[in-house]
């Protein structure tokens, strides 16, 4: 399977890292374009990629054609970027905001290339992430932590922590996938974290700890190393998942 294509289409920091970064980290191929206006007749942009995610600023002034824009994509989110913090429950669901958190980003994407928001059927990206509620033991310098993986891939896993380790840390995982005697040993690389910021009361972004987010505390995984019997097993049970 290849990787889902994504094109940004905005010009502000969120866009240029924190999008980026998250974005990549979740095994999705993405192309930025740098703009402060769009080309409504662009059909490159359009036809190119599983999903467009735009800056709703760039809607002002030309709503009426963004609207037809987006409708001839294969599927699409707007971005609109806020100093205030509103719930996900409250928002559209083609609609993601700055201050939610990783997971919450990841959630929405997915559910437009892979659910019923999408246009094209499932989409080519190499494996969905799918939420779990999975023990895990893992291990970090030297210290044993039982958790809970709550979305997992074939390439990564979110585990939730009200103290987790630093990004780039590595840990030694070990689960077992339910209603099987199957058992994943891995070893994962810590992505990102998602903390409290004791000083404020908070659970902190993890690019601006200082900025409130909603999201669970916790800790964005890669597999690094794993058997490909493993990778196999992860396979099949996450196809089941998506079925």
């Amino acid at each position: 399977m290849t990787i889902a294509n994504v094109g940004l289409v905005g010009s502000t920091r969120f866009f240029q890292t924190t999008l980026v970064d998250i974005l990549k980290e979740s095994d999705f191929d993405v192309d930025l374009h740098e703009t402060d206006s769009i080309n409504i007749k662009d059909t490159s942009i359009r036809k190119k990629y599983d999903l467009v995610i735009i800056s709703k600023d760039l809607a002002i002034g030309v709503e009426e054609e963004l609207f037809d824009f987006l409708l001839s994509t294969k599927g699409f989110l707007l971005v609109d970027e806020t100093d205030e913090l509103i719930k996900p429950s409250v928002e559209p669901p083609f609609y993601i905001n700055n201050l939610m958190g990783p997971e919450e980003i990841i959630s929405r994407v997915n559910n437009v290339i892979y659910g019923k928001a999408g246009k094209g059927g499932r989409s080519t990206r190499r494996s969905p992430r799918v939420k779990v509620n999975i023990l895990v033991e893992y291990r970090f310098e030297g210290k044993r932590y039982t958790s809970k993986i709550k979305n997992l891939s074939v390439y990564g896993a979110f585990i939730s922590s009200l103290n987790p380790p630093p990004k780039d840390s590595l840990i030694e995982m070990s689960f077992k996938i339910p209603n099987t005697e199957e058992r994943i040993e891995t070893t994962g690389r810590i992505l990102y974290r998602i903390g409290f910021n004791l000083n404020r009361g908070i659970i902190s972004h993890p690019i601006s700890t200082d900025k409130k987010i909603i999201a669970l505390p916790g800790i964005g995984i890669s597999f690094e190393k794993i058997s490909k019997k493993d990778r196999e097993t992860l396979k099949s049970f996450i196809g089941k998942l998506c079925v």
